[in-house]
């Protein structure tokens, strides 16, 4: 919805003015739209399943769980899905289908990880691998979303004195 509202506004201005500072403002309108799907498509969660293991992206780690380990899974109504996993007390939330767009598929999920955990019974049982997420992407998109909004506040300060 915001990156469908900067669109607009660019098509707008350069529809409407033909005095470049305005030109310059959709500029910025479109790259800013381009850093907001840049940052969905990298800080967004994720479920991946693999023919040894089931890879969960989450917000602050990624998980590398083999098949085998994998005891139950449960689907919470309006709490997403948790995956208990052997030898750990806390289960693992599967935050990629805690919000509201997957809230229909979190039973699809579960069917299609008790599928792949059937399929592979046998197999050995692997260790479960935490890997803690970078902040890189974070910083880096933190620090641009903060430089895009000041030049925005700057040449929207200037074209009000200019006016």
């Amino acid at each position: 919805m915001l990156i469908l509202g900067f669109a607009v506004f660019g098509v707008w201005t350069l529809w409407h003015s033909s005095d470049l500072s305005f030109f310059k403002v959709s500029a910025m309108a479109g790259a800013f739209s381009l850093l907001v799907l840049y940052a969905l498509s990298h800080l967004r969660p994720g479920v991946r399943s693999e023919r040894d293991a089931l890879v969960v992206r989450n917000f602050s780690a990624t998980y590398t769980i083999p098949w085998a380990s994998i005891r139950d899974v449960d689907v919470k109504a309006g709490r997403g899905v948790h995956v208990r996993i052997e030898g750990r007390e806390k289960p693992l939330s599967l935050e990629a289908f805690n919000g509201w767009p997957a809230v229909g598929r979190a039973v699809r999920i579960r069917d299609e990880i008790d599928v792949a955990r059937r399929a592979s019974v046998g197999e050995p049982s692997g260790e479960v691998v935490e890997e803690p997420s970078r902040g890189y992407t974070e910083l880096v998109l933190v620090i641009l979303i903060v430089i895009m909004l000041g030049v925005y506040l700057f040449e929207g300060a200037r074209w009000l004195i200019d006016r």
